[in-house]
């Protein structure tokens, strides 16, 4: 299945699935953090020798990246996104985990 650009900006299910179904938060990579505003930055949570972006509840009780706005599928989006992990910027529209999260939320 082909993904759009227009699909993939508003879906948000990689950003959800990466807290949900792995059960595991966005590790920052070295200069991450740096590019968080000093307000993003409270948001980050200690895994072992990395930084990581925290979680929250999203309206149906999942946990997701505490970066996600919006609902999944229809508007959801980054509040990040112009300085957003290089883990997330090496997401691939299309990818194979790409296809498992839309699927998850039946997208």
């Amino acid at each position: 299945m082909e993904i759009t650009k227009e699909e993939c900006a508003k879906c948000g299910a990689c950003c959800a699935v990466a807290a949900i179904g792995m059960n595991c938060r966005v590790v920052l990579l070295p200069g991450d953090a740096e590019r968080l505003t000093e307000e993003e930055q409270k948001w980050l949570v200690d895994r072992g020798h990395r930084k990581a972006i925290g979680l929250k509840e999203n309206d149906e009780g999942e946990k997701v990246c505490l970066a996600l706005e919006g609902t999944i599928g229809t508007d959801a989006g980054c509040s990040v996104h112009d300085r957003k992990p290089r883990l997330c910027v090496e997401a691939k529209m299309g990818s194979s985990e790409c296809l498992q999260a839309r699927k998850r939320y039946e997208l």
